[in-house]
């Protein structure tokens, strides 16, 4: 991402290279590394739009991260504790300030029954790649254009 205190000198760069990208924040929430390694690289290896990526590896920092950060999306694996997860996603729904917060679950399998009320979509884990992620994405927000 390029920043600059000169807005002219990045709509000049950005018409050197003849587009914007879509900017979408993103927050993925899980227990396992390697998967949200995973997704990570996925989201970063789109060349339709530019994703800002924070990992969290527990629900309690993942609280914190949304407070601060304030998301356009959060990708929540389903391997965490439903309890929590529950009252996690609750309290994000709740909150007037993340009305256009977009939930989706990760899930590992069909066969694990899981619903949250407050989720709007759920992705197959071993289907995740780069072109679903950006299709449920773009489905669910509304990124700002870099300028």
């Amino acid at each position: 991402m390029i920043h600059s205190t000169i807005p002219t000198e990045n709509d000049a760069f950005m018409s050197i290279l003849g587009h914007k990208k879509e900017v979408t924040k993103v927050l993925i929430i899980g227990n396992n590394p390697l998967e949200l390694a995973e997704i990570y690289d996925k989201l970063s290896n789109s060349r339709k739009k530019y994703y800002m990526v924070d990992v969290s590896f527990n629900l309690e920092d993942g609280k914190h991260k949304t407070f601060k950060n304030n998301p356009d999306v959060i990708l929540l694996d389903d391997n965490l504790d439903y309890k929590g997860m529950s009252d996690f996603t609750n309290m994000v729904k709740k909150n007037p300030k993340y009305i256009n917060l977009k939930l989706i679950l990760m899930k590992t399998s069909n066969q694990k029954y899981i619903l949250l009320d407050q989720v709007e979509d759920y992705l197959l884990k071993p289907a995740i790649n780069t072109e679903i992620l950006d299709k449920v994405i773009s489905i669910h927000t509304t990124p700002m254009a870099v300028s």
